[in-house]
């Protein structure tokens, strides 16, 4: 609020300046630079350490600036790191690698990742990343004369002798625009960038369309809205028999997956009866029945735009679609367990169908806890990605019978990366790809204890949606987040932390 000794009318009459970071590689170092002064440089106990960690530390926070233009790829929550963030970290910098005679790196890392920009991250899955991304600056390899922060486009280290001017020159000379290699990204990263630029464009002008009524041949009116309330209306299905499915699926000791289809059917009758309360409401206030309030007529500008109403969102899973892909989606949903109810339970779970997945995964662990007579927080998940020939529901139906223990899973997507066929390994993805459809998985329960499968392998999280992000549940994961899965990787071409850097994730639903 306006103090006193600044009126509020002077406030309201100002003209706003607001200053943000620069926008590239290049504009961050320089700005950064511009803040020194050759002093600041040349007095210290161990120039040619503390220049050459200075210059990665501002690499290291344009980077972490620069990451979040790529959206979920760079970071699951945009984070505000600032100036200060850099400042606190550069004079513990300064201090640390002048009061000691080795350098402390697990103080600096912890402080840096942890603490000064760490305290501002609040998902585990960046966390993890800012902690990889830092082990590339805080490393004795950084003392090395030339060496190298990003190979893709060339940048290394300047020399320690140089001055403060000459870093300056240095720093202007490097390239405006920079690969998304630099942060670490694939360079499809660019592409996910364009589109999503695009798509709020596109999203602006949709918006401004008219909506007055337009006059057919019979001489009725319609608007686009009523026109899509009842194209919707004629492809939603019956509700569920609730009844009838609780008969022919009873709770029993050793089913358990039926109390998970129950429970499913409940929520999507829920859902479905919204919807088409919504439309039929819609369609009558065009009609003059009932009053239009600003809530239908609020509903009647997101068919028109093609958008998800807020109303169906609030009893619907969560989703990035446009309204015409949401709705073939939850058509296919439903189709999915109405071929449950009449067919008996699949070969392979389309995992994505599930309106609450958790519930589905905990009953996989409890039923394997019941078979094998092994409590439950003894049990965790393995992971196999079977091969490509299962991919689709088709295929699983005519080459697989359910596993032993577990089930198979279907209908997932890399982002970030591909799955190799061949090698059976997480691989680079190819030009202009920006999703690959994961094979069928099997999950299996087993006990903690028991050797893993795959012992190389990329500890990949599965979210709901390409936003990542999601409310902080008390369990401290994003509401978002549904499980993680060891992908196999080949240890001589890649690691763990080089696909956490690539942003690699599993989605069960595209945005399209």
């Amino acid at each position: 609020m306006p103090s006193p000794q600044f009126p509020e009318s002077v406030l309201l009459n100002s003209v706003k300046v607001t200053n943000e970071p620069p926008r590239g590689l290049r504009q961050n170092l320089l700005r950064s630079y511009l803040g020194f002064d050759e002093s600041f440089l040349e007095d210290h106990p161990k120039p040619a350490a503390w220049k050459n960690m200075l210059f990665a530390l501002c690499f290291f926070h344009a980077m972490l600036l620069e990451r979040r233009k790529f959206g979920p790829l760079g970071w699951n929550v945009p984070y505000e790191f600032s100036q200060s963030d850099m400042q606190i970290s550069i004079q513990q910098l300064r201090h640390f690698v002048g009061a000691f005679d080795q350098i402390p790196w697990k103080t600096l890392k912890y402080l840096a990742a942890e603490t000064n920009y760490g305290g501002r991250i609040t998902d585990p899955w960046d966390r993890r990343l800012i902690n990889y991304l830092i082990d590339d600056i805080y490393s004795p390899e950084i003392l090395e004369e030339g060496f190298c922060l990003s190979a893709s486009e060339g940048i290394e280290v300047p020399p320690a002798t140089f001055t403060l001017e000459e870093y300056l020159d240095f720093i202007r000379e490097m390239p405006t625009e920079e690969s998304p290699e630099v942060y670490t990204l694939h360079p499809n990263a660019n592409m996910s960038v364009a589109i999503s630029e695009a798509s709020s464009i596109l999203d602006a002008v949709l918006s401004l369309q008219p909506r007055t009524s337009s006059g057919n041949a019979s001489g009725s009116s319609s608007t686009p809205a009523s026109a899509v309330a009842q194209k919707l209306q004629d492809q939603l299905p019956e509700l569920f028999d609730i009844a009838a499915v609780e008969q022919k699926y009873p709770v029993r000791y050793e089913e358990i997956l039926n109390t998970v289809l129950v429970q499913e059917l409940s929520r999507y009758n829920r859902l479905l009866k919204v919807i088409k309360a919504q439309l039929k409401a819609l369609q009558d206030a065009e009609n003059g029945l009932v009053l239009l309030t600003p809530e239908l007529e609020e509903l009647g500008n997101n068919l028109s735009d093609n958008r998800v109403p807020r109303e169906f969102l609030r009893f619907a899973y969560p989703s990035m679609k446009p309204l015409s892909s949401w709705i073939k989606d939850l058509i296919q949903r439903l189709q999915f367990f109405s071929r449950w109810v009449d067919e008996g339970p699949p070969a392979a779970f389309w995992l994505p169908g599930f309106f609450f997945t958790q519930s589905f995964l905990t009953a996989v662990l409890q039923s394997f806890s019941r078979l094998a007579q092994v409590p439950i927080d003894e049990i965790s998940l393995d992971f196999e990605v079977l091969q490509s020939s299962t991919k689709s529901e088709t295929d699983a139906k005519a080459a697989l019978s359910p596993p032993s223990v577990g089930c198979h899973v279907y209908g997932l997507y890399l982002e970030g990366a591909r799955w190799d066929d061949d090698e059976t390994v997480v691989a680079e993805a190819h030009p202009g790809v920006l999703f690959h459809e994961m094979p069928m998985i099997w999950i299996e329960p087993c006990e903690s204890s028991r050797p893993r499968k795959s012992r190389d392998v990329y500890e990949c999280p599965v979210y709901k949606t390409a936003a990542r992000a999601g409310t902080l549940s008390t369990t401290g994961l994003s509401t978002n987040y549904v499980l993680t899965v060891r992908l196999p990787i080949d240890p001589h071409q890649s690691s763990a932390a080089y696909w956490a850097k690539r942003g690699v994730a599993l989605l069960l639903q595209l945005s399209t």
